[in-house]
């Protein structure tokens, strides 16, 4: 169901005239895997999404890629999620409700611990900020707020920290997004 809040609405207005580009003026409802809704498109066409059909496929994509990089053959013909494993994360992903993304992530962490998927108990542990984190590993901040113009020691072991890699990834991707992608669909965001 859409927000029918005014503060929602007009929220959602000012960030999508502000970020145009991605799911800003929509909130996080893409970004929640139960949820199904509705927006109105430019052209004034409703629009409708089906989160928790979109994660499955999502899913099903990564595991055949995975498939593919264990047979280290890009191209293989691999089957993707079986179809029991299929139904249980389904059902996780309709199931598993609520607007705080950490209490989510808990319901997911405490299923996976006991056993709920073919691939056994796993016991997880993200750690976003502070003691023992990824960005303690690389900058050795124990802050869970960061201050405006920080400074860090730099360390030899930083460019090769988990942290630095993992935002190397994500300036790659956005690349490749803003100047490999869209522009084959006329689209300029740089």
């Amino acid at each position: 169901k859409p927000a029918k809040k005014l503060l929602d609405k007009l929220k959602g207005y000012f960030v999508g005239e502000a970020l145009p580009l991605g799911h800003g003026a929509v909130l996080t409802y893409p970004d929640r895997p139960y949820l199904y809704w509705s927006y109105t498109n430019d052209r004034q066409r409703e629009i409708y999404r089906n989160n928790p059909g979109d994660f499955i496929k999502a899913a099903d994509e990564m595991c055949k890629a995975m498939q593919r990089f264990l047979a280290k053959d890009a191209d293989a013909n691999v089957a993707g999620l079986p179809e029991a494993e299929r139904k249980k994360l389904a059902a996780m992903l309709r199931n598993t409700k609520g607007e705080e993304s950490e209490v989510r992530h808990k319901k997911w962490l405490k299923a996976i611990s006991a056993g709920k998927f073919s691939f056994g108990p796993q016991e997880l542990i993200y750690i976003p900020k502070g003691d023992s984190s990824w960005k303690h590993a690389a900058l050795g901040t124990t802050r869970w707020v960061d201050r405006l113009h920080e400074e860090h020691r730099y360390r030899k072991s930083f460019l090769k920290s988990n942290w630095k890699l993992f935002h190397d990834a994500l300036q790659s991707h956005r690349f490749v997004v803003l100047h490999d992608i869209l522009p084959r669909y006329g689209i300029c965001a740089a």
